[in-house]
């Protein structure tokens, strides 16, 4: 009789444990439910946030290879990536409309034979060389197509098409400002028509030829 006892006791803690079991399972299979449920209505903002990303990403890549150095600038500027890359796109944008050509070889030459001229005035009077070359980059700007003015918008303008020299023409115009209060130095005077020359001949896409008077 105990026996019996002992096997229907054991039999009923193996329900109740087989029972316990089940329950078990069944709130684990209802939790795991309830997720795949919650990541199934996640799912199109997960989908969303991912495209999202790849985008922003696709965005960096493109505007740090066009602008080089200007996106560095603007990363610098700005302090927020998000800020200094629609600043860069608002550039691209009103670049693009204007019209924006390449010169005419006629016009190359007699641009280049104007340089020529007054990187020859260097030797005799610096001042009025590196004014007439400041002059003589706007007049290219004008030819290819910029609306030249305030020299701010211009080296903003600039550095869309010409990011790798645009900074160049901002130390030669800082030189010339110094220059017109008479802080400037002959070499500093170097400096700048050497900066002036670098955009000049982006602008022609096209070198110059070194004579031998533009010398420290």
């Amino acid at each position: 009789m105990v026996q019996i006892d002992n096997r229907t006791g054991q039999a009923f803690r193996t329900r109740r444990e087989t029972a316990w079991r089940l329950d078990s399972v069944a709130r684990v299979n209802k939790q795991t439910a309830r997720t795949i449920q919650a990541l199934e209505n996640d799912l199109p903002a997960i989908r969303s946030s991912s495209h999202r990303l790849a985008d922003l990403y696709e965005r960096t890549q493109k505007l740090r290879s066009k602008f080089g150095p200007e996106y560095d600038k603007a990363i610098g500027e700005h302090r927020d990536r998000g800020h200094a890359e629609s600043e860069l796109q608002k550039r691209e944008k009103r670049v693009a409309k204007f019209n924006i050509h390449p010169l005419m070889a006629e016009d190359r030459s007699r641009y280049t034979e104007d340089w020529r001229r007054e990187q020859s005035l260097f030797v005799d009077d610096p001042r009025a060389a590196v004014n007439h070359a400041d002059t003589l980059v706007q007049d290219v700007m004008k030819r290819r197509g910029y609306p030249v003015g305030d020299f701010d918008q211009n080296a903003t303008d600039l550095s869309v098409d010409h990011p790798r020299v645009v900074e160049n023409y901002r130390i030669a115009h800082e030189i010339a400002l110094r220059e017109d209060q008479d802080k400037g130095s002959t070499e500093d005077l170097h400096k700048a028509m050497v900066s002036y020359r670098a955009l000049f001949e982006d602008l022609l896409d096209q070198t110059v030829e070194k004579p031998e008077e533009v010398r420290k």
